[in-house]
């Protein structure tokens, strides 16, 4: 298999995203080119670099007066009689929400 440096499916191959026999065909091309190895290396440190930025990055989150909102929907959903008593709870907005 010839391929380019520049071709997605490197890309696709260090992201584990081939399935065979393609795979096997660009493990053979990594084999027979060193300048397409270094490039296979260095898109997989490039992935992973932008991973740990993504693991690092705060996870958003409902705030305890949301999650409570959702959880009276959902019972009201659920349960008819819920409906009722949901509506006698107060629905306010959470100023401390993103």
């Amino acid at each position: 298999m010839r391929l380019d440096p520049d071709d997605p499916r490197l890309t696709a191959y260090v992201l584990e995203e081939l399935e065979e026999p393609e795979r096997s065909a660009i493990d053979t091309a990594l084999r027979d080119s060193v300048p397409l190895h270094r490039e296979a290396l260095a898109l997989h440190a490039t992935a992973q670099r932008l991973l740990e930025e993504l693991q690092a990055l705060p996870r958003p989150g409902l705030s305890a007066a949301q999650m409570a909102a959702v959880q009276r929907a959902a019972a009201a959903a659920n349960d008819p009689s819920a409906a009722a008593d949901a509506e006698d709870q107060p629905c306010t907005p959470d100023h401390d929400a993103p």
